[in-house]
């Protein structure tokens, strides 16, 4: 048994909270995401944060966080098969979301 090659690659997707320009609160999916480490991905997501790059379309006042789920590929390459594995973890970004409207939002989230 031969392994030839290892690569990680990380992908990212999730939901935008922001202000919507008539004042209301609203949400919706993230831009996708790519990159060959998770410090990659968590500065592209802070930033997409700060700059509103992050939002999928909505075309919100602001953004005020996200729920993204962040997920590792490894990919392993054994006498000329490949074989992949899949971790992914959720985490939450930004300041003021309440466990009312991270809740609410993962309800409703499923229609996106």
């Amino acid at each position: 048994m031969k392994v030839s090659n290892v690569q990680n690659v990380y992908h990212a997707k999730g939901i935008v909270i922001g202000m919507l320009w008539g004042g209301q609160i609203g949400f919706y999916k993230s831009r996708k995401l790519a990159g060959n480490t998770r410090k990659e991905i968590e500065k592209a997501i802070e930033e997409g944060l700060n700059d509103g790059s992050l939002d999928g379309g909505m075309g919100f006042e602001y953004l005020t966080g996200a729920i993204m789920t962040i997920t590792r590929t490894t990919t392993i390459t054994i006498s000329g098969k490949k074989f992949s594995n899949y971790r992914s973890e959720e985490k939450v970004y930004g300041g003021d979301i309440s466990p009312n409207l991270l809740r609410r939002i993962k309800e409703y989230s499923y229609y996106i």
